[in-house]
């Protein structure tokens, strides 16, 4: 109402003509409405901040024109159009909301927009990248400051979509020329390339570059074998990177004992959780760098190990899904290769609860070669272990997956060729009972390959040494396959296994085909009688049959008199003298 007062007691303005664009308020009313609101408010505790001048094109739309050109702090780079210098909005000086600004304009408080952060998106504005000197143009002084420069002029992103500008494209350049640059001057020897006092600028160029969340998987049933991987498209400053951590790692001037500070656990993590790209050309780097860093730094060396199983764990028993497993496992061939004998309790554990679970994945065949390997090299520095190793491979031994036990029957028979007799002997009953089964198997590839066991002569050996256990357990197998099996080949390699035992011991395999007559005989004479059986339960079946006709007769009789009987209103009928008889 005073502000209402005040307008009418103002001098009023004349009416506009027809057609004539409006006036704004006389600054009589303007300051006259301000000093009353004014005088309303009460003191506040703090001072109101700053009210920014709203700037003439968001005084008359949310947006200029296209005719009217751009204020002198728009760009492309200063956010919303109308907005100089990228400054956000005006605010309310009491509320502190946003005023005379499109919604696209004010940010949202509280929830941040769900957007992947990475070489192939990047959000927000990027700088551009300094011209710096060449080493050749530079005295030998001043190349390690130079580097320096570098470093951190590197550690600046860059824009590799498709529709970059000119701009971006030309910062791509030349960080890929400093890069190569910095490549060959930390190849070159007889110098100082890697003083201490640089050692915090190559790892923090190298952590901004390599670190970065790595893209989605663009297809659900991406598989390693058939489909094609997802190429890094900043590959070429990406290898740059890694030719340059990989000589710091090696450098002589760096001392582990001092560089553990720098290179921490942390940064140990990240490099870990590369190994998921689908780029295998970055794998690869990965794997020759963590496993100089384990070579090199002792330290960390059981913080690796652990960080790797921790990586197999979440991989078996929760996602299923990494793309590095295979470049892990070689890296623990090289480790487990190094283990002292008698092997630590902690290792054994490590082969128990991470190694021997990978062979339940379905995805089996991607790193079965590093994964047999692995197993290979326990079983080859510690005999002992196959009494743990072989009945676990027999307990997740596959049941209808017929490629994955093949693969199985190869690990078995790798891990068989390195054991001595006396492990053998002690294994031999659980071997040959599973060998037996795949023998059996209707899949040709699976018979065929178990087949194959029998022609490896230390394996006959072993047939050999143990023959009046093992003989039996096989011969059944194998006299099955010549009646029943389909294929060719399996037929082909069951004639020769049984050839081999006959000319192993005559008198044995004689007793094995007396038996195996005596059973099959037993068989069949039980099949006869239970032939017999039904048929005389058929014949007692038909010699009832009038019976059964009198007694459908008596049934229907029954249901006709219950149907023509009315159902009285206070329950059901009383059974009648003839249907209870």
């Amino acid at each position: 109402p005073l502000r209402e007062k005040r307008m009418q007691s103002a001098p009023k303005s004349k009416p506009a003509a027809k057609g004539a664009t409006p006036t704004t308020k006389p600054a009589a009313v303007r300051a006259s409405t301000t000093d009353a609101l004014a005088a309303r408010k009460p003191a506040a505790a703090h001072p109101a901040p700053e009210r920014r001048p709203t700037p003439p094109s968001m005084a008359t739309a949310h947006s200029p024109s296209p005719t009217e050109p751009a204020g002198p702090g728009s760009s492309l780079l200063s956010g919303a159009p109308g907005i100089p210098g990228g400054l956000p909005p005006p605010q309310h000086p009491k509320t502190g909301k946003y005023t005379n600004a499109p919604l696209s304009d004010v940010p949202v408080k509280g929830k941040k927009m769900s957007r992947p952060a990475s070489s192939r998106f990047l959000p927000g504005v990027l700088q551009h990248i300094k011209q710096l000197p060449a080493f050749s143009e530079a005295p030998a002084t001043e190349h390690t400051n130079l580097f320096v420069q570098k470093l951190e002029q590197c550690c600046l992103p860059c824009d590799w979509r498709p529709n970059a500008t000119k701009p971006a494209q030309g910062d791509r350049d030349l960080k890929g020329r400093y890069l190569q640059e910095m490549v060959e001057f930390v190849t070159q020897t007889g110098r100082t390339v890697f003083p201490e006092a640089i050692w915090s600028a190559v790892l923090n160029m190298v952590s901004a570059n390599l670190f970065r969340p790595l893209p989605p998987n663009l297809n659900p049933i991406y598989d390693p074998e058939e489909d094609e991987p997802s190429l890094e498209p900043s590959w070429a400053h990406l290898q740059c990177v890694y030719e340059i951590l990989l000589r710091f790692v090696l450098s002589h001037e760096v001392d582990p004992k001092k560089a553990k500070s720098y290179i921490k656990e942390s940064f140990i993590m990240n490099l870990l959780e590369l190994f998921d790209s689908e780029d295998p050309r970055e794998r690869d780097y990965l794997k020759s760098t963590l496993h100089r860093i384990y070579a090199r730094f002792w330290a960390h060396r059981p913080f690796i190990r652990k960080a790797i199983s921790n990586i197999f764990y979440r991989f078996i028993y929760e996602t299923q899904r990494f793309n590095g497993i295979a470049e892990l496992l070689e890296i623990l061939g090289s480790i487990i290769h190094g283990f002292s004998i008698p092997i630590k309790g902690e290792h054994k554990d490590f082969l128990q609860k991470t190694l021997l679970p990978l062979h339940k994945v379905s995805s089996l065949q991607s790193y079965h070669p590093q994964l047999s390997y692995c197993i290979v090299l326990f079983v080859e520095k510690d005999p002992t272990l196959a009494s743990l190793v072989v009945p676990a491979l027999l307990r997740i031994w596959p049941k209808t997956n017929s490629p994955k036990q093949v693969l199985f029957l190869s690990e078995l028979e790798d891990i068989l060729d390195l054991l001595p007799m006396n492990e053998l002997v002690r294994i031999s009953p659980l071997v040959f009972k599973k060998i037996a089964e795949c023998i059996r198997c209707a899949h040709f590839q699976v018979a065929e390959r178990a087949l194959t066991l029998l022609s490896n002569e230390y394996i006959m050996q072993l047939v050999s040494h143990t023959r009046t256990n093992t003989i039996p357990l096989l011969f059944m197998s194998l006299y099955s396959n010549t009646k029943s099996h389909w294929n060719s080949s399996v037929l082909g390699l069951t004639y020769s296994a049984l050839k081999l035992f006959m000319e192993m011991d005559a008198k044995l395999f004689a007793q094995c085909a007396s038996a195996f007559k005596e059973k099959h005989e037993k068989e069949r004479r039980k099949e006869a009688e239970r032939r017999r059986n039904w048929e005389a339960i058929e014949k007692r079946a038909a010699s009832n049959a009038p019976i059964l006709e009198e007694m459908n007769k008596l049934v229907a009789q029954q249901q006709a008199l219950y149907a023509s009987q009315s159902l009285p209103s206070n329950g059901p009928p009383s059974p009648s003298p003839a249907a209870t008889s």
